[in-house]
């Protein structure tokens, strides 16, 4: 009996608790939402302030007075006689009682302010906070204390508090990366940012703190300028809200050079009445190193063959970088049988570190190291950095596509005279992975880009003169990246080189010629007839005092008019001379669309030279192939963020591709993509890769790393496409702008500037409302006459 009354005891007092707390919530509840009533409420709430003193009134008038003296009769005459005076006076008094009613109203909904609507239907301005949070990668910037995107989230929840100690505040949240809705389509109706237009309420603590639990730092580039403009459009349309800005931001060196969109944007919005608080969260710059640039050196991308590769290290520091350690990664190309891209996983492959001894603050470090790869497909390669105050920029990848082997077209006369020693030249026993494929001119003739853009190089030996269509056939090709090269000799004809392939400077031949030289011998004092310049295809011999290539016997060449010596084309570079006379060229380098040009002025074969029979004829030709070829493989930079298209083939590969995306952590998510036939490409399908309108960056490219785009084919086997994504290494530069600077810039828009641990001064507003000195004093004045009149009215004086 006694546990049952205990137990009783215990749930009444569980049920008082919780009817207290409900209680207790209501009425919190009905506080806070005092100020946000409808209009009907405040015109009810008008109503009974009005009528208040009306009824006070009244009553006053009806209430019965008692006499005590006996002239009542002189009394009745007296008050018939003054009776209107005294009504007058009664309705005056009952007037400015209403009157002082409503200017004290007035004064607390701030009527009067620019375009109040009376004050909101004098509910009273609410004051918008709008929060601009930096979450570029170089936020990621990290001492022992945390990041300063750290600082940046505690800071956010500094101005939340702000917010709720106050009636009426509103909040909107903007990242500079998010993809928000452009400037013209913002709106006040329109959400924008994480967090758009909400009330401050109890409620509004967890939804920030939801909010901050799903921010991380972006690996984007992002600047302040789209997502400034957005919200100056906002405060502009929001006429009825006090607006405070607050920018939480490292403040870099970089974006503070010198005037921007973003500086005048928050003109604008200090303009139209808005306070503007700058919040630094970055108190020092950190040492910081980052990967710029990891891209193939060399164009012979064969399989079973090295491949050259070159890595740029910059030192983002104001201190010596010392015993850097760069490590290497292959990725190779997945196994495209898997039965889901999930599966076809490829083991990375750790290669040799790649070591630099030193880097001078800002200084760049460039370090070559071979990578081979023994199949063929498109392989990607990773290099890494040891951790520092930013991760983002410590990786860097690339694809490279690896080939069973490489295509050159030489194109000879029948008798093959030269094209025989160039072929052997380039495939000494088949061990360079090149594969040269000698045919005559009308190959050039019957063949157009198309089927050109096969072979990484073509080269044209001693040809005396080529077809129309051959001749648009080779500008085509070279206008895509293809690379060319001539080699002059006896069958050559000066005027057709001059009309149909140089064009006055314009075509793809880089010498305008003259005539045959014959070079005299030399019997005293002889110099090396060939002289090289500063260019790749003469590395191995350029700074050696006795090059084999000094042996060379030069005995013809065909010299450039004297037009083209004294004014070349800017495209034509001479990268070698006969005996290292100026007058008589022997190399020259040309440029035409995307591909590169070469003209040698004399033969290929043992007719005008026997530098085919020298040793550094076949190392030479192998890096003019490379030069050549490297316009055919142009390496795209992709930056995180970007769109990627993806186009393809009808013929060949279904409309549904699934992509591979990198995550955190190095977990990969697949994405799906439907791609769609283009209207005017009949046989193309194409899609893209984080495509929405009107954002800048794209949260399905969010990340760096390798992109594997899997596509079924029609035979229903598999093909994958590998793309690499980098981070822009604008944002590594983490040089802290000086304050003055920022100031000085912002001059205009008059903002404050704290740290992030000094974050609480009152906010600048803008003024309640221009008519509450004049409501002051005209109350002030009211409630005095008011007194007055009340005692002349007043029965009992």
């Amino acid at each position: 009996m006694q546990l049952w009354r205990s137990s009783l005891a215990i749930e009444w007092q569980d049920a008082e608790s919780d009817f207290d707390l409900d209680l207790e919530f209501e009425f919190e509840k009905m506080i806070n939402n005092l100020f946000t009533m409808s209009p009907a409420i405040w015109a009810a709430i008008i109503a009974g302030l009005i009528a208040l003193p009306l009824l006070i009134h009244l009553i006053n008038l009806v209430r019965h007075k008692t006499v005590e003296w006996a002239a009542m009769e002189f009394l009745l005459k007296s008050h018939k006689k003054n009776r209107n005076w005294v009504w007058l006076k009664q309705l005056i008094l009952m007037l400015s009682r209403v009157a002082a009613f409503l200017l004290a109203l007035f004064m607390l909904s701030q009527v009067g302010c620019e375009e109040d609507r009376i004050a909101a239907l004098l509910g009273g301005r609410s004051t918008h906070h709008y929060v601009l949070l930096d979450d570029s990668f170089s936020m990621s910037d990290r001492d022992n204390e945390g990041s300063a995107f750290d600082r940046a989230r505690s800071t956010l929840s500094m101005i939340v508090d702000r917010a709720r100690s106050r009636q009426n505040q509103r909040f909107t949240l903007v990242r500079y990366s998010q993809p928000a809705q452009s400037v013209e389509n913002a709106s006040a109706d329109h959400s924008v940012g994480d967090i758009d237009n909400e009330l401050v309420d109890n409620l509004f603590q967890q939804r920030i703190e939801d909010a901050k639990a799903q921010l991380s730092v972006s690996n984007f580039a992002a600047t302040l300028d789209e997502s400034a403009q957005s919200v100056a459009h906002l405060v502009k349309q929001r006429v009825d809200q006090n607006a405070i800005v607050y920018l939480i931001s490292d403040f870099r060196a970089k974006d503070w050079v010198a005037s921007s969109p973003a500086q005048s944007a928050l003109e604008e919005i200090r303009e139209a009445g808005g306070a503007i608080e700058l919040i630094h969260c970055a108190p020092a710059q950190h040492a910081n190193l980052a990967i710029t640039n990891l891209v193939p050196s060399g164009s012979v991308r064969v399989a079973e063959s090295p491949l050259m590769m070159q890595v740029d290290v910059t030192n983002f520091s104001e201190t010596v970088a010392e015993k850097i350690q760069i490590k290497i990664e292959a990725l190779p190309y997945p196994d495209s049988t898997a039965t889901s891209p999930a599966d076809a996983v490829a083991t990375p492959e750790d290669l040799p570190a790649v070591f630099v001894e030193e880097i001078l603050p800002g200084e760049t470090q460039t370090r070559y190291f071979p990578i081979y790869f023994r199949s063929v497909g498109k392989h990607a390669v990773k290099a890494e950095l040891a951790n520092d105050a930013i991760e983002a920029d410590n990786v860097r990848h690339c694809v490279v596509e690896i080939a069973s082997n490489v295509n050159v077209l030489i194109v000879d006369e029948a008798d093959q005279i030269h094209g025989g020693y160039l072929a052997l030249a380039l495939s000494p026993n088949l061990m360079t992975g090149i594969r040269p494929e000698i045919r005559t001119k009308d190959f050039l003739r019957d063949n157009d880009e198309t089927i050109l853009r096969k072979f990484d190089a073509i080269i044209v030996c001693d040809i005396d003169q080529l077809d129309e269509s051959a001749v648009r056939h080779l500008e085509n090709y070279v206008q895509q990246g293809g690379g060319l090269a001539f080699f002059l000799g006896p069958r050559a004809s000066i005027p057709f080189y001059n009309a149909a392939l140089y064009k006055s400077g314009e075509g793809i031949f880089p010498v305008q010629l003259r005539e045959k030289y014959d070079v005299p011998e030399q019997l005293e004092n002889p110099v090396p007839d060939i002289a090289p310049r500063e260019h790749p295809i003469f590395a191995p011999v350029i700074g050696l005092k006795n090059s084999l290539l000094d042996l060379v016997q030069v005995k013809s060449v065909i010299t450039p008019t004297l037009e083209w010596l004294t004014e070349p084309p800017a495209q034509a570079n001479v990268i070698a001379t006969v005996r290292g006379d100026e007058k008589i060229p022997l190399a020259v380098a040309g440029r035409f669309g995307e591909g590169n040009t070469m003209a040698f002025l004399t033969t290929a074969g043992p007719v005008w030279n026997n530098w085919m029979r020298n040793a550094t004829f076949p190392p030479i030709l192998l890096l003019l192939e490379d030069f050549l070829a490297s316009g055919h493989y142009r390496d795209a930079t992709n930056m995180v963020g970007d769109s990627l298209t993806i186009e393809k083939d009808s013929r060949q590969v279904a409309s549904d591709v699934t992509v591979l995306i990198p995550g955190v952590d190095g977990e990969r998510q697949e994405f799906p993509i439907q791609l769609k036939p283009v209207a005017d490409e009949p046989g193309i399908l194409r899609g893209a890769l984080g495509e929405i309108a009107g954002a800048r960056f794209h949260d399905s490219t969010a990340h760096s790393g390798i992109y594997d785009v899997w596509f079924r084919q029609l035979d229903a086997t598999r093909s994958v496409d590998r793309i690499a994504m980098n981070v822009d290494c604008s944002e590594s530069e983490i040089s802290l702008a000086k304050r003055a600077r920022v100031l000085t810039l912002l001059e205009k828009a008059n903002p404050v500037l704290v740290d992030w641990d000094q974050f609480n001064p009152e906010p600048k507003q803008k003024p309640a409302s221009s008519l509450n000195r004049l409501f002051l004093l005209l109350l002030i004045g009211l409630l005095v006459g008011e007194q007055v009149l009340a005692y002349s009215a007043s029965y009992h004086k």
